[in-house]
């Protein structure tokens, strides 16, 4: 993801700037959380920090309260199915995907954004 493409010098040479920061999206079975920070130079298969759950991010990502209720059911959706085999794990990994390239938007580049399907 590009957060910032500035004109520097006023030659039209463009620099890219790249957020500093990976935001995954992963549900996890236990109390809603499902998004997670940690450093964009970090490649690993540790998804960082805890910093958002079935309700919400912190208020200074200012997420959208529509898209924070899409988060809400979609976390609620895995808590009441997670491990159930009949259950379509295909379209709840598509919703999650949505909504990860939905927060991307919101968040305008300020940082990286990840989904990790889940029973995939």
């Amino acid at each position: 993801m590009i957060s910032a493409i500035a004109n520097c010098f006023g030659r039209g040479s463009l620099v890219v700037l790249s957020p500093n920061k990976t935001i995954t999206i992963m549900a996890e079975n236990g109390i809603g959380d499902y998004g997670w920070i940690k450093e964009a130079s970090e490649q690993t298969r540790y998804v960082g920090s805890n910093i958002a759950g079935v309700y919400g991010f912190p208020d200074d990502y200012e997420i959208s309260d529509l898209l924070t209720a899409q988060f809400k059911d979609w976390i609620l959706d895995f808590e009441r199915h997670c491990g159930e085999p009949g259950f379509d794990w295909e379209a709840f990994n598509a919703k999650g995907k949505q909504l990860a390239e939905s927060l991307s938007v919101e968040l305008e580049g300020k940082y990286h954004v990840l989904y990790r399907a889940v029973y995939s």
